[in-house]
């Protein structure tokens, strides 16, 4: 007995094929780099594109050690959030007496800028400010003396893909040069 072809079969795979291709390409066009991709650059004002990457690396690096010793699987790499990260990191703001907090100018928390960046999962930041290095702002985070949530956040085993953004900058004269940006999200 001979088979028919069903000519929507060819269709159905030929628009399989195209969506992945257009899923590869996309991915190479916005440069996400899988693995080690605390090697992708996190562009920042003021610095060079190699030193900023590297400060990113190493505060990537200390996150998962610290995932690690929570009994936490290491983070993914999340282009969305990394994007995030970085624009936070570029436009962040202290509201007139100096303080730095997680709402922007437009009134968006954290899970508001990822659902507009088409990000559903939950998400959590933690911010430093006027730290110059990765070493200091991890010390800060897991002070116990600071803010508890900010190390309860880098410990929650939910939380599995990260963005991290870093710039340069001196965010008000309260603060020295540094912004630090990490997102979080449980998918």
């Amino acid at each position: 007995m001979s088979e028919v072809a069903d000519p929507s079969r060819g269709r159905a795979r030929w628009g399989g094929a195209v969506v992945l291709g257009l899923l590869i390409g996309t991915v190479i066009a916005i440069g996400v780099r899988l693995p080690g991709w605390w090697q992708s650059a996190s562009g920042s004002a003021g610095s060079s594109g190699t030193e900023v990457s590297a400060k990113a690396q190493r505060l990537g690096k200390l996150i998962d050690a610290e995932r690690v010793r929570a009994g936490c699987p290491i983070l993914r790499p999340n282009a969305v959030l990394e994007a995030i990260a970085r624009n936070r990191s570029q436009s962040i703001t202290g509201d007139s007496a100096g303080a730095i907090g997680h709402v922007d100018s437009d009134l968006r928390d954290p899970q508001d800028r990822a659902s507009a960046a088409g990000y559903r999962d939950r998400v959590v930041e933690n911010l430093a400010v006027g730290l110059p290095t990765a070493d200091e702002v991890m010390a800060a985070w897991l002070n116990p003396r600071i803010d508890r949530a900010l190390q309860a956040r880098l410990d929650d085993c939910t939380l599995v893909s990260v963005g991290i953004g870093h710039s340069t900058r001196r965010l008000t004269s309260r603060f020295g040069a540094g912004v630090w940006v990490v997102v979080l999200g449980a998918g």
